[in-house]
């Protein structure tokens, strides 16, 4: 019960819908994950990221929007992520809502982390990633809170981080809250 972007035919069953969940169940289709979205307050989430970015800046690692000569490189370093994530990155090319964090410079640049705003909806945010190699760093505080800033600017008032994970990285960086959860169901074919 998913689909491949931008065509999604349900993210999963929100678990508050009773009758969904309990038609689904009796149709033979087994229980998977579970898949959560956190809410986002842009009136009150701090979004300043200037010193993080130059304490980054320490470490060689420098966060800017991504340009067009950037999305190759970019999607070329997808792949890692697996799922749909390349699909939704290339749409966030058009118009531009993507950051990106960079080791180096020029063509040698390697891309280190990324993160994407309004692919599926205006109000909401994600995906976002960042290497193995620079976790712990804070690439991962600062890229939500520049997208979350794009859509402040666009008088967006709260934004929805869909399918979240990890929580906890989201609640200190910017104060989300737990929200909705998806039941994520399966069946074999027959």
């Amino acid at each position: 019960m998913r689909g491949t972007p931008p065509h999604y035919a349900w993210p999963g069953i929100d678990i508050r819908y009773t009758p969904a969940v309990c038609l689904v169940e009796s149709a033979g289709y087994e229980r998977g994950p579970d898949a959560v979205n956190m809410l986002t307050d842009l009136a009150t989430a701090d979004l300043d990221t200037a010193q993080d970015e130059q304490r980054l800046g320490a470490h060689g690692v420098r966060v800017r929007r991504a340009v067009p000569d950037d999305r190759e490189r970019l999607l070329s370093w997808m792949p890692t992520w697996g799922g749909s994530w390349v699909g939704e990155v290339a749409i966030a090319y058009d118009p531009p809502r993507c950051h990106i964090a960079v080791h180096g410079d020029g063509e040698q640049a390697e891309v280190v982390g990324f993160g994407c705003h309004g692919v599926k909806r205006d109000t909401w945010f994600g995906p976002m990633g960042t290497a193995e190699s620079r976790r712990g760093l804070g690439v991962g505080a600062i890229l939500p809170r520049r997208c979350l800033s794009d859509q402040q600017k666009a008088g967006i008032g709260e934004a929805e981080i869909a399918w979240t994970g990890p929580y906890r990285l989201y609640a200190r960086a910017v104060g989300s809250r737990l929200e909705r959860t998806f039941r994520l169901y399966h069946k074999d074919p027959v």
